[in-house]
Parts: C-alpha cells; sequence; structure tokens
C-alpha cells in the first residue's frame, strides 16, 4: 500500500492567516505534508489513498497549550458522572461500576464530574448515599469543580478523618447538625489524595494512549503537558513519555513539563 495520502477539502483554513482555500487538495508522504493547493495545481500521484473531505472544511491539528494530559487519561476509566441528574443515579452508576469491574475488597474507587445544580434532590451527596453501594471499598467522587470531593465511610476510615480531624489550611471538613461527618470534604483533597495509590506504571501507559485517542477526536495534535511530578505525585512521571516515544508508541506531540522535585 501506498504511503501517500490524499486529502479533498471543501475548504482549507492553512493558518497562516489567509483567506480559506476552496477546494483544495493536502498530498501527505509519511508523516510529512509535501504539497498543499487548489484541485486544478495539484496533480494526485498514482495509488494514492484518497480522503474525501469535500464539503467539510479542514485546519491545522489543535495545540492545548495547558492541559493536565496523563491524568486525563487515567480518570478516563474512572467513574464519569458529568451526566448524573440525580443522587439516586450515581449511586446507581457506582454500584454498577463496582460490580462490572469485579473490584476487590479495599480497592479504591474513584469518580469525577457531579454536580449538585444538576441533581435532582438539589443537595451533594454524602457517606450515607455511597455506603448502600459500597461497603467493602473506599469511594472518592469529586465535584466537577475540582474543589470539592465526597467520601463513603470506607474511605473516611482509611484516610483517618474523625469528628476530630481539624480542617487542613484552607479547607473544611463539613458536619451535620449533629456534628458527624458528611463525607462532603471542600479544598481538602490533601487528606485523600497522600492516601490512594499511584495508579501503576501500565495504567499510566494506557491512560497515555485513551488521552491520545480522545484528543485526536477532538482535532487535538499538539499538548503541552502542565502536569509536574514534583507537585502531583507518581501518577503525573513524564517516564510514560519517555518510554512511550522510544518504543514508537507516543502518539501525539507532546511538551511536558517536569518541574524539579524537592530534594
Amino acid at each position: 500500500m501506498s504511503n501517500i495520502k490524499v486529502i479533498k477539502c471543501g475548504n482549507l483554513i492553512d493558518g497562516t492567516g489567509g483567506p480559506a482555500v476552496k477546494d483544495a487538495v493536502i498530498i501527505v508522504e509519511g508523516s510529512t505534508i509535501k504539497s498543499v493547493g487548489t484541485g486544478s495545481d495539484v496533480s494526485i500521484p498514482d495509488g494514492a489513498q484518497v480522503i474525501d473531505a469535500s464539503g467539510k472544511t479542514v485546519v491545522p491539528g489543535f495545540i492545548d497549550s495547558h492541559v493536565h494530559f496523563l491524568g486525563i487519561g487515567f480518570r478516563l476509566v474512572q467513574l464519569q458522572l458529568s451526566d448524573a441528574e440525580s443522587i439516586e443515579e450515581i449511586v446507581g452508576d457506582l454500584g454498577e461500576y463496582i460490580e462490572s469491574h469485579d473490584l476487590p475488597e479495599g480497592k479504591w474507587v474513584q469518580g469525577r464530574g457531579w454536580d449538585d445544580q444538576n441533581l435532582a434532590e438539589r443537595r451533594y451527596p454524602n457517606r450515607y448515599d455511597l455506603d448502600a453501594v459500597s461497603p467493602d471499598n473506599p469511594v472518592a467522587l469529586t465535584r466537577v469543580c475540582g474543589h470539592m470531593i465526597v467520601l463513603n465511610s470506607r474511605a473516611l476510615e482509611a484516610c483517618s478523618i474523625s469528628n476530630d480531624t481539624p480542617n487542613p489550611e484552607g479547607g473544611v471538613i463539613d458536619k451535620d447538625e449533629q456534628g458527624g461527618l458528611t463525607g462532603v470534604l471542600r479544598d481538602a483533597r490533601s487528606l485523600v489524595t497522600r492516601v490512594i495509590p499511584p495508579p501503576s506504571y501500565d495504567e499510566l501507559r494506557q491512560g497515555l494512549r485513551d488521552a491520545a485517542r480522545l484528543a485526536h477526536s477532538l482535532g487535538i495534535t499538539t499538548v503541552h503537558d502542565a502536569s509536574r511530578p514534583d507537585e502531583s505525585g507518581a501518577h503525573m512521571s513524564t517516564a510514560p513519555y519517555v518510554d512511550a516515544r522510544k518504543e514508537d508508541d507516543l502518539l501525539i506531540r507532546a511538551h511536558v513539563m517536569t518541574g524539579y522535585p524537592e530534594r
């Protein structure tokens, strides 16, 4: 099969600031764009693979200038709650996630995306809601904003958070009218992240692949990963990038901020 690909465009925005090029043709050989022009100016090589994007607008790949890319990849396999419309739905999804993944007792469950403004109950989920379907697994579900997290009772126990635990600097441990823990933490993630085991190396490598596929689906071909191992822990290590590149498994252009770990 020829390594030459031809993209027939309806309109091409080439990124130079000039007007869109109508009925453009792009010739790609291997990983290099060899020529760009109108259909009347560019001849299509024999045997080339033709991608028909006529009637569509073609643009250069987008660049995400600030993203926590490895974190996104790892979270793709976690419980996704952005579409939840009720606490009942959150609880149901949590129970189904634990069952479908056949999680062993003690294995942490993490999720993200719930928004109390979208929930029928118009309140935060609490430890008792989660306990109903997760008696054997610590659970940590992060609100869409990232500043609030709800834990079940197993997670509170694993993090050694009790009624007597003081609020961390800048954060709040929510309590009910009787002074009991609700499981909701505000800007107090440090009490949890230091306890949750980091992802394995294999999980990171797969997360990098999954994140790249998600980026490609959005037209993103380059990322600037602002995740620093010295500020976010081992799950933001640069090793997956380095090894993926060595093994020709890095599916996206990446500029990675490494930081300087404390000595």
